[in-house]
């Protein structure tokens, strides 16, 4: 399981990460620190959403 959620996290990090600077950006922060944030947000956030992920999918 710590296999998949690893290969997971690589996408669901990216996803969000870049979901995140998008939403940064539209609300109007265009400098570089918030947009860091948000993209370190969304990469931290991922971290479990891959875990639940991967348990849902090895469960069945």
């Amino acid at each position: 399981m710590y296999r998949l959620a690893l290969l997971l996290h690589i996408f669901i990090g990216a996803t969000l990460a870049g979901t995140g600077v998008i939403v940064a950006l539209v609300i109007g922060k265009d400098t570089l620190a918030p947009i860091l944030v948000a993209a370190l947000l969304g990469f931290v956030l991922s971290i479990p959403a891959s875990f639940l992920v991967a348990k849902r999918l090895s469960d069945g």
